[in-house]
């Protein structure tokens, strides 16, 4: 059984992006992934900008998609090797539609305001993980929605208290 989460992005101007990961979404491995190897402003949006995902893969060399000549495809993805894995997307891998959430938030502080909403959203949606990466502040945000009340940071003390 599929561990299914939100991934998400607040940008400056007030625009919050997310897509749907089927696989693995749990802090242990998802956050860690997120934490690790897509812990810059330009990886996060890369990351939803493929739209919605089977599953997420390290990345040794910073790279969203296979290298020129590399063989990469939804049934045989690269998985890992010496220059890591490549994020598996329906989109690019399998020729689906590109699906990417989007919408507008407001108010004084679009932060907090773009935590409740996508808050909601996933709840609503039965998606037990969520994760928001705060373009403006150079952050990724995690929410466990079984146990947790609201949006917290990810760091390591996240990921050893959401085992």
């Amino acid at each position: 059984m599929s561990t299914h989460s939100y991934i998400g992005v607040i940008e400056e101007d007030g625009t919050l992006k997310y897509v749907y990961c089927h696989s693995d979404g749990y802090p242990s491995y998802l956050g860690r992934m997120l934490l690790t190897y897509y812990n810059t402003p330009e990886l996060a949006t890369g990351l939803v900008n493929l739209g919605d995902l089977s599953m997420v893969r390290s990345m040794l060399r910073k790279r969203l998609v296979p290298d020129k000549g590399e063989f990469h495809t939804f049934k045989k993805p690269v998985r890992e090797g010496p220059k890591g894995g490549i994020t598996t997307a329906y989109h690019r891998d399998r020729k689906e539609r590109l699906h990417i959430n989007k919408t507008v938030i407001g108010g004084p502080d679009i932060s907090t305001n773009a935590k409740k909403v996508f808050l909601d959203i996933t709840k609503s949606n039965y998606i037990p993980y969520a994760y928001l990466y705060d373009i403006a502040e150079k952050q990724w945000f995690a929410c466990d929605t079984c146990q947790d009340c609201g949006f917290a940071f990810l760091n390591e003390n996240y990921l050893q208290t959401h085992v």
